[in-house]
This record gives structure tokens, sequence and C-alpha cells, in this order.
């Protein structure tokens, strides 16, 4: 994990200020799933809870990125972290944020992510897949996967953004010519 020189103590977070970045190590190390996911919750439960960032979801989402463009992290921590930064661009500023005034947050946390990840339409393309198959709040993953539908994709990232939805809503809805590019990837 790249050390961002980042003064955790004087954050603001769910419940106060200071939050301890251990599990954000802990999480993208992750062995298995049980210390992941016990990991993944220490952070929600402080960065941010159910959407509502705070702070220290600024910091955090750089750090996810990073990770995850520079596999800094094992498998399972990588899609902890994916799994995170998708919460994250789905999220929105909390109210405590907009009253201490960094109403803006939300929109800061998605520039961070637009900015670092890769333009390259394969990486996107697998970036649609991993969060189809991994996101579990439907609210979350329906509202990424319209969001990615009214963006100008290459063939890769229309494939993957045509099968999850298929899978998604349980038809193919798609018209014309259903030749090799529409064929589900192995």
């Amino acid at each position: 994990m790249k050390d961002h020189k980042v003064d955790w103590a004087g954050l603001r977070v769910r419940d106060g200020v200071g939050m301890d970045p251990g599990p954000i190590r802990d999480m993208l190390r992750a062995p298995d799933s049980r210390s992941g996911d016990e990991a993944y919750w220490r952070i929600e439960g402080t960065a941010f809870y159910s959407h509502e960032l705070e702070e220290a979801s600024e910091p955090l989402t750089q750090i996810l990125v990073d990770a995850v463009c520079d596999g800094d992290g094992t498998p399972l921590g990588l899609m902890f972290a994916t799994d995170m930064l998708v919460e994250i661009t789905c999220g929105y500023t909390s109210p405590h944020e907009e009253e201490a005034g960094s109403a803006g947050l939300a929109d800061r946390c998605r520039a961070i992510v637009r900015h670092r990840l890769p333009r390259d339409d394969i990486v996107l393309s697998h970036l649609i897949w991993i969060v189809g198959q991994v996101e579990d709040d439907t609210t979350a993953r329906r509202a990424f996967l319209e969001k990615v539908s009214h963006r100008e994709l290459g063939k890769p990232s229309r494939n993957a953004l045509h099968w999850c939805l298929v899978e998604e809503y349980g038809q193919d809805h798609q018209k014309g010519d259903q030749g090799p590019e529409h064929s589900e990837p192995h």
C-alpha cells in the first residue's frame, strides 16, 4: 500500500474524528474471505456507511484506486477494494459533511476514480464484469450499469455491459446482429 501521507487522526468519520488505516492494509492483503470481510466492515463503518460518505472517504478512494490499478494486494483484497469503490462511487456526501462545508465530497471521490482508472477499453470491460459479478447491492449494481450504459464504449465494454444487463434483467434485449462480438466471454 502506497504511503499517501494522510493525517488519518484528523479526518472526520462517521462517529467523530480519526480513523485507523490498518484495516485498509488488512483488506488489501486479505489471505481469506473472513479476514477481508472483517477489515472491509471496519472501513465501511468508519469512512462511510450505507453510501453516506465522510471526509475519510476521499483519501480512502485514492488508496483503493491506486491499489486496484497497480495490483497492490491479494486477488481477494483487490476484489474487496473494487467492491468498496463501487459503494463509494455510488455514494453521496453525508449530511454531516455537507454541514461541515464539504458538499462536493462525493463528486471529488468520483473524480479520483475517473482520473486514475485506465482508459483502455479492455480494462473497463473487466471492471464492468467485476462489478456485475461482485456487487451484492442490487441498487448499487444497477446504478453503475445504468451510468456506464450512457457512455460511449468500445466493443469489449459494450459486450461486457450487454451480458451484465442480460444477467441482471434476465432477457436479451440486444437487437440485430448476434455475431461473435456479442458472444459471452470465457
